[in-house]
């Protein structure tokens, strides 16, 4: 662990220490990294403090009475001035963005209902974090127990109107706590079919967000999470009825949306949540015929646009991509070089251009906390600073809702679809490796979900070192597949492009490490010296043996068969050769001989 991290880590152990209900927070999102309905009511132990929040760098706490403390959240300039004027003078956190969070003591005399644009349409934009709600840290703060004994205490009074009209709505309808009343919104939810595009789903989903935050008066924390919930399920459909799940965004929006223009007081909600209950809204009409498959005329299929190299020679723009390797290969410094040179649109290897820049989510399922100091090495070799184009997951995918989720979240963040590595294969798979059916299964999944976008997979090689472990289905399904191969006696690595669907393979090349800082950073050595090194050492051993050939002889020979060569140290010689691609292996002798013909 950094020294950055223990003192975060350190800073946040002092707020669970002066009672603030600390949760973990997904980097860069809003979002809770748990499910935290339980965390509203229920104090954090010690085991669940050390368990969820000591891997963690990102966090807020769940606000209200359990924290003692209410946050007015102001979203702008404007809504900071109105602030300033017109609440008491307290500790505030302040946002690189421009937004401010105001920290006040609850009162306890009744719940405080979270809500957000407290002051009406029109108006600064300020939201309150109260009971059922939580709020972010933009940075860890330093409080102490003096500062939060000295917290002003909120009063109803600052926002009149809006409280009125909450504590008049509470009365109606009786409401009970909020996780029965997320338990009554799910089995809700759970009897509502999906929505087909094109038949009223954006407004059966509207329907059903005005319900979660009308009718069952859900927080927007917890009507995104249910609402996001339901947008999952296997009956979302696009209009050619294949599967197509509602994103974070377009629920965010939704529930944003019912928030600000749902009438609790008048016919609008009622009106509503009668539109929600009409099982047949959303579903597919009744008399079209959705098509199963998509045929394409050749007409159409001249008119689609060629497929191009993301990667100069070495990636498409779509597809499925597998590096593979043995175990010390340098398979996954190899996958963060092309990683890397994609995000920031820098050469791969500063030699193969790389044609558009795209954002990269690296799944690192297997040696992710060795990835900081490979990370630091490139950047300081290419003289890049750290970046945003790219995210690190330490986790293992294994459901097709796994992979769903993962695209989205990541679109969402970045604005468009990433180009998705995952390392490694047998992290992320869930079956038998060597079972072709499920492999074959699996593959075509990734295929499907990223059909948009290309996915690289990391996997090991079989006890042959020239195909991948396990069944033969990966390289079936594969647009490109590369090798990278080590021979015993030397530090070079050969990288080879065993398949290239629908273009050319890449002419084979030597990679070698070069230590930079704190790891190393692989490089392409240059071929005519590699062979030269190759070479003498195995003529070299073949002079020791064979007093009749010298070196001069041996360097211009064209062929050498096993007759000649009968030395085991010649023979590893000739393996390295063949693997570093300098020398041919035309055939197999007779009598046992492992190598009869080769050509230089």
């Amino acid at each position: 662990m950094s020294y950055l991290e223990k003192k975060v880590n350190s800073k946040i152990k002092n707020l669970y220490d002066l009672g603030l209900q600390v949760i973990p927070i997904i980097a860069e999102t809003k979002r809770p990294l748990i499910k935290w309905e339980l965390w509203q009511t229920k104090r954090i132990t010690d085991d669940d403090f050390n368990n969820y929040l000591l891997a963690c760098n990102n966090f807020g706490f769940v606000t209200g009475e359990l924290s003692g403390i209410v946050v007015i959240d102001a979203d702008n300039q404007d809504a900071i001035n109105w602030c300033n004027e017109n609440l008491p003078p307290t500790f505030v956190l302040n946002y690189k963005t421009g937004k401010a969070h105001y920290y006040f003591k609850h009162h306890k005399k009744h719940r405080i209902i979270n809500n957000t644009k407290i002051l009406g349409k029109d108006k600064p934009p300020i939201d309150r974090r109260a009971d059922g709600g939580f709020a972010r840290f933009p940075v860890v703060p330093e409080l102490t127990k003096e500062i939060l004994d000295n917290l002003p205490t909120y009063e109803d009074s600052w926002f009149p109107i809006i409280d009125k009209k909450e504590r008049t709505h509470l009365e109606v309808k009786d409401i009970v706590n909020q996780p029965i009343k997320e338990r009554m919104a799910r089995d809700f939810l759970n009897n509502k079919k999906g929505c087909q595009e094109g038949t009223g789903a954006d407004k059966y989903c509207f329907a059903l967000a005005c319900a979660l935050v009308g009718e069952f008066l859900l927080t927007k924390e917890s009507a995104i999470d249910l609402l996001y919930e339901w947008g999952q399920k296997s009956d979302q459909l696009d209009t050619n009825g294949r599967y197509f799940p509602w994103s974070l965004k377009d629920i965010t929006h939704k529930i944003e949306t019912a928030l600000d223009r749902v009438d609790f007081t008048g016919s609008g909600l009622k009106d509503w949540v009668n539109y929600a209950n009409t099982d047949h809204i959303g579903q597919s009409k009744p008399e079209v015929k959705e098509k199963r498959f998509r045929f394409y005329t050749e007409k159409e299929l001249f008119a689609l646009p060629p497929l191009k190299f993301l990667v100069d020679d070495h990636l498409p723009e779509k597809g499925l991509c597998v590096i593979f390797g043995q175990s010390g290969n340098y398979k996954t410094f190899y996958a963060l070089e092309m990683a890397k040179s994609i995000s920031t649109g820098l050469s791969f290897f500063k030699k193969y251009k790389v044609n558009t820049k795209k954002p990269v989510v690296y799944i690192a399922s297997e040696g992710f906390f060795g990835l900081q100091s490979r990370i630091k090495s490139w950047n300081s070799d290419r003289s890049v600073s750290d970046q945003d184009n790219i995210l690190y997951l330490n986790d293992s995918l294994h459901k097709d809702e796994d992979y769903i989720h993962l695209l989205n979240e990541s679109q969402e963040h970045f604005g468009q679809l990433p180009i998705v590595f995952i390392d490694t294969l047998s992290c992320n798979f869930s079956g038998d490796t060597s079972s072709n059916e499920q492999m074959n299964i699996w593959c075509q999944r990734l295929l499907r979900i990223f059909k948009d976008t290309l996915v690289v997979v990391i996997h090991h090689a079989g006890w042959l070192s020239d195909h991948e472990r396990g069944a033969s289905a990966i390289r079936d399904n594969a647009t490109t597949s590369i090798q990278i191969n080590k021979p015993d006696a030397h530090s070079f690595h050969a990288v080879k492009c065993v398949k290239q669907k629908d273009f050319a393979p890449f002419d084979s090349y030597c990679i070698e490490p070069n230590t930079i800082e704190e790891s190393v950073v692989l490089r392409i050595e240059d071929r005519s010296i590699v062979k030269q090194k190759v070479l003498q050492d195995l003529a070299k051993a073949i002079g020791d043996t064979n007093k009749s050939l010298n070196i001069k002889q041996i360097m211009s020979l064209t062929w050498v068969t096993s007759q000649q060569l009968n030395d085991r140290t010649i023979r590893r010689y000739l393996k390295e050769a063949v693997a570093l691609n300098l020398l041919e292996q035309l055939g197999k002798g007779v009598m046992n001989d492992e190598f009869q013909w080769f050509k230089c």
